[in-house]
């Protein structure tokens, strides 16, 4: 069985809806409120976990890596917005893992030693993520001769370069997972509850008394018998004083509100910023990718007719050759650019994605 054939038992059945058209509008909105931020911070990073930075071109790399195996594991030679969502995201929660989750393993000094990596593979009980991909269709048991069988060819000098590497990935993937394992374990090991505890929780919750009380209703008693002086209010004050401790400090002050509305010079920068928003993806080999480091908010993609869009784009769109960009152009007071992807003659619709950045 090739290395094919295994990776697609373990994605299942990928139905594939082949799209037609996909429209990218780009909008910057309160020009002055995100400028800023917009043109001064690291372009190279698009996130941050713990204090560590996720680079844009590792992300990129691996989000490749991810949609090519994608799409040989499935047999497909294209995606659907769906199934690019799911690797992006699929990408990004490793990028998030490997970051906290291996931080700490590293911490601890949680390894997978040789002998151990052999026999997750091809032990005496190997992984289950092995066993289902080598299991025979026809027995539905595991097929350890068929196992041996790869694993000889896979390490065989004519073995594809493209497949070993694969392998490797899937191997590794296994070894950090054993890890993982290793970590939660200890966790849920260290929650033990000891004898004593469990004693005092159940007597906490079922121990019993029986007593009497005399209820004694305040309003019962007149105010004017009640005699304060100030050494009681002092000694309360001083009693209670902790129960109103503000966690944070704080100031009263006086603040006018001014209006944030662009200066000329604030658009123009701005422009220049579109500007260069258009060069890339112009150049994009990857618009989904584009789309998701340089937009805030990525809109669902859905069928559009003719006469739907607004008219700055309906004008052009059903009219251009597939990779037309369109713009920049200004609408509601926000600069915005849009790229034809692919067209299909259909019932007079299109598929788009509207962007707010």
């Amino acid at each position: 069985m090739g290395i094919m054939s295994f990776l697609r038992n373990r994605m299942g059945t990928i139905l594939v809806v082949v799209i037609g058209l996909a429209l990218f509008a780009f909008i910057i909105g309160e020009v002055v409120h995100y400028g800023s931020s917009f043109m001064n911070g690291d372009r190279t990073t698009i996130g941050e976990v713990n204090g560590d930075k996720i680079n844009y071109e590792d992300y990129a790399a691996k989000l490749d890596q991810n949609m090519q195996n994608f799409k040989q594991q499935s047999g497909q030679q294209s995606m659907n917005p769906q199934m690019v969502s799911y690797v992006q995201q699929s990408t990004w929660n490793q990028q998030i893992s490997q970051i906290i989750l291996q931080k700490q393993i590293a911490k601890l000094g949680l390894t997978v030693g040789d002998n151990e990596s052999i026999s997750l593979v091809q032990g005496s009980n190997p992984s289950q993520q092995i066993i289902q991909a080598f299991t025979n269709r026809e027995t539905g048991q595991f097929d350890r001769q068929q196992l041996m069988g790869f694993l000889q060819n896979i390490n065989s000098s004519k073995a594809d370069p493209a497949t070993k590497a694969q392998w490797a990935g899937f191997v590794n993937q296994i070894i950090e997972g054993k890890k993982s394992e290793k970590y939660l374990s200890l966790i849920r090991n260290g929650l033990y509850v000891n004898s004593l505890e469990a004693k005092d929780d159940y007597e906490a919750r079922n121990k019993i008394a029986n007593f009497k009380y005399v209820s004694l209703d305040y309003t019962s008693i007149p105010d004017n018998q009640i005699k304060l002086t100030d050494d009681d209010y002092n000694t309360y004050y001083n009693e209670h004083k902790n129960e109103f401790k503000n966690p944070e400090e704080t100031r009263t002050l006086n603040y006018v509100v001014f209006n944030a509305a662009p200066s000329k010079a604030d658009s123009a920068v701005v422009k220049e910023q579109i500007d260069k928003l258009m060069d890339g993806l112009k150049t994009s080999k990857n618009d989904s990718l584009f789309v998701a480091i340089n937009a805030a908010t990525p809109a669902p993609l859905v069928y559009q007719k003719k006469g739907q869009l607004e008219p700055a784009l309906d004008s052009v769109m059903f009219n251009a050759a597939p990779g037309f960009v369109y713009g920049p152009y200004l609408s509601n007071g926000a600069y915005k650019i849009a790229k034809l992807i692919n067209a299909e003659v259909g019932p007079d619709s299109v598929k788009a994605r509207h962007i707010l950045i």
